[in-house]
Parts: structure tokens; C-alpha cells; sequence
């Protein structure tokens, strides 16, 4: 992370006197589950899970290999295992990234016993299509798609887990699908009543459901309710989220309002930005005012629907427009005008970047035929030999603890990027001494070619004293769900030239284990249509 960027985060982070000095708490404070079973250190970060329930119990998560990893590099600063999307933000001027959301947890001990939040979304039951969500949080889109419906990994064990974590638990959020339509949510909650649970949960709804059972729910605990609703019109609203009813979002908004104002909670609205709906911000701003409600924006970062993946001229109109809509935004309440701003000054940084010629980065992983290193005798893509001399054997061991295996390939290279030795192969990868000779920038086709899928690019940065090139392997587009092999290549100078070192975390591509649900264990849904979508970027 940059010097600046560092200090910025610094002095505007929201957490004060943590036990640990990190980039990110996260790993230190929260679990959070998906549909799938996949367990996640925040709700950002996919691309590096701690495991999943079926194949690995909850209570070996906390604590585990994977988590410290995130924790160790997080300590270094080093966003690279997975947080790029804060980074993106904080290097941006967004200084209320998903990082802020867990900076506001409270940590007093640097190797806590167990997580003071989760994230709850143990199913993808939903009735809408929406067009940011996938069939692994939208039992319609999965329908859709001709997919089969997804077993829940959440059986018996998991509950008895559950049941030592949820008394240390100051916070609790409940997301989906629609978290009002999953039965496995209503069984949590019946266990918090048994052995205990947070004082204050919250759920994020779009609100499309309002039945007698979720008036009880809301009347038994005290939720922050936070309902996402991506447009100012009916016809903005309802072509994003297929199968809705504008008119029936309005009248239930009306009532979740008028729940958490008797229980003195929080009731909060969420846009979620992109490129269909920019132009809708100011008037929702301006609905949220009249309804006195909180308000998150969240940027859509998928390939087809990101807001500054647009054209040039197109963001120039973007930005011509809000400054039009200024003289709207201008009359709201304070904490609206402050959403406001940010985007705007997060769009004026991206625009001067594609004046200055850089294109947007990959947010969201992308394929590329270019797997240049630019390896010269001066630098190396930012990295440069005067930065001093990679430490071979330190980056070996954090690779070896990323991958969860022994299996690290490190080839010498000349200044020029020669591979003039292989010291240490990688089989699967075909990375071996046949490279000798070959240029660095044939690894990742040498690595793609052995494994047999298509390549995608998902990270690349300077990190420290090296450079750090995360890719994928995958036959579709990496995503929610989809399986895929991570790899990981570290480039650093090294006395006679440089060192390439590669390791793979192959996490997703393993078959997800059978699991035996206890039928007796789930619950009648409550009647109703809706879903949630507090999982989306």
C-alpha cells in the first residue's frame, strides 16, 4: 500500500485501540458463511476462504491455518491475499470500505478465542432475478440456469458448533437470499434464544416480504434492518431486480421503518451503484432524507455492470450529470451529502486516471493473452533492484502457509528474464527445468497449458520488496461459486537477477463433501417473495 494511502486509512478508519496494527481487522473479529457452506474472513474477500462446513468443522476455522494467514499478511499491510477491493477503494479516496465495517468491532486480544460478529446467508432461497447476483445467491437465477438446487451443507453438527460461538457474539447479520425466506436463519435464532446471542443483529432484506412471522421476529429481537433498493422509480427499479414489485418495496419499507423506530433501531437503505442506475442516485439521496434513513452505497464491480468501467465519454457525462444533481444533494442532511461526495470524488480519481491513459484495473478477475513481466536490468512492472534483495526463504514460507502445501516452484532468472534455473518444480504446473532458457513471460502460459483451463488475472501489485501476480484457473469467468485454482507468482530481485517463486491454493477445486441434512431440522419458510442481497458488492 502506498505511503499516503497508508496514513490516509490511518487517520479515517473508524476503530480505535485495536490489540493488533492491521490493514483490516476482519480475520481477528468475524466468520461469515455462504450458501455453499464456504466460510469467509469478510464479506469482500472470495478468492481466499478458511474452509467449508461439511468438509471442515466451524470450531477448526477460528484459529485456523488459513486465518492466519490473512492475519499475518494484514499485519504487513499487505492487502494481496484477496482484499484488493479495499484497496482499490482506499487508493481511490474511499475510506469506507468493507474494512471500515469490521474496524468498528471491538478487539482487545490479539489472538482472540472466538469472533464478536458472523454473517449468517446459509442459503440462497429467494424468488427474485436480480441482474448483480448469481445462481449462488438466487435460488431463481439457479432455477433459471438449469442448475440444481444447492444441498445444504448445514446439518446437525454445525448448530451444536454454533452453540459455544454465539454467546460471545456482539453483533450478528443475516443475509441471503432473502434472510426472512430461510429456514436455517429461524433456527439460528431459535438457538440464540436457548444458550444466548447478540443484543443487536441485523438483516438485510429488499423488502418484498412483510408476513405476521417476520413481524415477530422484528418484535422478539432488536434488528437493524437495512433494505436494498437500487432505484428512485418503479421502472429503474424492477428492471434490476426481476420478479419485483416497486409499489410493494414503497408500502414495506413504510412498515420495516415504523419496526425499528419501536425497538429504537437503525433503519438504513442501500443502493447498490452501477451502470444502469448512476443517474437515480440524488433522487434515492433525496428519499432517504424524507424517510430520515441511514444509507450505504455499494459499488457493482462485475464485468458488465461496474459504473467506471465505462467508456471515457460516458464517465464524462456521469460526471457532468451529478454536477447538475449537486444543486439536489445540496439540501440534504449532512450524513447523505458525505455519501454523496464520496462517490463523486471517487469518480473524479478515476477519471483523471484515464486522462493520464490507465485503464481499470481488474476488479473483478479478467481474462488476458499479455503475461508480460517487463523484467529489464532497472525494474521489473514498479519493482525496482535498488529496493534491495528479496528474502527467498521468507516468501517460500508464506507461500507454502497460502497454499496449505509444500509445493512452491522457484526459478532463477537472469537480469534480462532468462530462466536460467529451475531449483525447485511444480509438477501439476509443468514448471520445471524445460523453462531454462525460455523467458519469464512464458510461465503463466507454460502453467495455463499443463493445467488445461483458461487464465484469468485477479491481482497484481507491488508489494514490500516483491512483486505479487494472483491468477486463476478456470473454464468460466471466476466467480461465486464457480470452481477454480488460484496461483500465485512472486517475482523479487535477487543478487544475480531475480527470483520467481509460484505456488497453488486449489481450495475450489475441490468436490464439496456429501452431507446428510436432518430433515426434522428444517423449518416451514414464512409465506411471502423476497430476497436479500447484503452479499453483494
Amino acid at each position: 500500500m502506498d505511503p499516503r494511502t497508508r496514513d490516509a486509512w490511518a487517520a479515517a478508519r473508524p476503530g480505535r485501540g485495536h490489540a493488533v496494527d492491521a490493514a483490516c481487522v476482519a480475520p481477528w473479529v468475524t466468520l461469515e458463511l455462504d450458501p455453499s457452506g464456504w466460510v469467509y474472513a469478510c464479506c469482500a474477500n472470495q478468492s481466499y476462504p478458511l474452509g467449508r462446513i461439511g468438509e471442515d468443522r466451524l470450531t477448526d476455522l477460528w484459529g485456523g491455518a488459513r486465518q492466519g494467514v490473512l492475519r499475518e499478511a494484514l499485519a504487513r499491510w499487505d492487502m494481496s491475499v484477496g482484499c484488493a477491493s479495499c484497496r482499490w477503494h482506499m487508493d481511490h479516496g474511499r475510506f469506507d470500505p468493507d474494512a471500515a465495517v469490521y474496524d468498528r468491532y471491538p478487539l482487545t486480544d490479539p489472538d482472540p478465542a472466538g469472533p464478536v460478529a458472523m454473517t449468517f446467508a446459509l442459503s440462497n432461497r429467494c424468488n427474485l432475478a436480480c441482474v448483480m447476483c448469481t445462481p449462488e445467491l438466487s435460488s431463481t437465477l439457479r432455477h433459471q440456469a438449469g442448475l440444481p438446487p444447492i444441498d445444504s451443507p448445514y446439518d446437525d453438527q454445525f448448530y451444536e458448533d454454533l452453540a459455544g460461538f454465539l454467546p460471545g457474539l456482539r453483533y450478528a447479520k443475516f443475509l441471503g437470499g432473502e434472510p426472512f425466506l430461510i429456514p436455517e436463519h429461524f433456527r439460528v435464532w431459535d438457538l440464540m434464544a436457548q444458550v444466548g446471542g447478540p443484543e443487536r443483529m441485523q438483516v438485510t432484506t429488499n423488502g418484498t416480504v412483510w408476513t405476521d412471522r417476520v413481524a415477530q421476529v422484528l418484535d422478539r429481537w432488536s434488528f437493524d434492518v437495512t433494505v436494498s433498493v437500487d432505484g428512485a422509480s418503479a421502472e429503474m427499479y424492477e428492471s434490476i431486480r426481476g420478479g419485483s414489485d416497486f409499489d410493494q418495496v414503497v408500502r414495506n419499507v413504510g412498515r420495516l421503518r415504523e419496526a425499528c423506530r419501536a425497538k429504537g433501531t437503525e433503519f438504513r437503505l442501500c443502493f447498490c451503484l452501477m451502470d444502469r442506475n448512476w443517474h437515480e442516485l440524488a433522487p434515492f439521496l433525496a428519499w432517504a432524507d424524507e424517510l430520515e434513513a441511514e444509507v450505504s452505497i455499494n459499488l457493482v464491480s462485475d464485468l458488465g455492470l461496474a459504473l467506471h468501467d465505462l467508456p471515457d465519454a460516458e464517465l464524462e457525462g456521469v460526471w457532468s450529470r451529478w454536477s447538475r444533481d449537486a444543486a439536489t444533494v445540496a439540501g440534504l442532511a449532512p450524513r447523505l451529502r458525505e455519501q454523496w461526495d464520496t462517490q463523486v470524488v471517487q469518480l473524479e480519481r478515476v477519471l483523471a486516471e484515464r486522462r493520464d491513459g490507465v485503464p481499470p484495473p481488474p476488479r473483478q478477475a479478467q481474462e488476458a493473452t499479455d503475461w508480460s513481466w517487463h523484467v529489464g536490468a532497472a525494474a521489473a512492472g514498479g519493482l525496482s533492484h535498488g529496493a534491495g534483495v528479496a528474502d527467498e526463504a521468507v516468501q517460500r514460507d508464506r507461500l507454502r502457509a497460502w497454499s496449505g502445501t509444500d509445493d512452491v516452484a522457484v526459478l532463477g532468472l537472469a537480469p534480462d528474464g532468462t530462466v536460467s534455473a529451475c531449483r525447485a518444480a511444480h509438477g501439476r504446473l509443468g514448471l520445471d527445468a524445460s523453462l531454462v532458457g525460455r523467458s519469464v513471460d512464458d510461465v503463466v502460459p507454460a502453467l495455463a497449458a499443463a493445467d488445461g483451463r483458461r487464465t484469468w488475472i485477479l491481482g497484481d501489485e507491488v508489494v514490500d520488496e516483491v512483486r505479487v501476480r494472483t491468477v486463476v484457473l478456470s473454464e468460466q469467468q471466476p466467480r461465486r461459486g464457480e470452481p477454480g485454482s488460484v496461483v500465485r507468482l512472486v517475482l523479487g530481485p535477487a543478487p544475480d537477477g531475480w527470483v520467481l517463486l509460484v505456488a497453488e491454493d486449489r481450495t475450489y477445486d475441490r468436490p464439496a463433501a456429501p452431507v446428510a441434512v436432518d430433515l426434522r431440522a428444517r423449518r416451514t419458510p414464512p409465506t411471502g417473495t423476497s430476497r436479500g442481497d447484503g452479499a453483494h458488492p
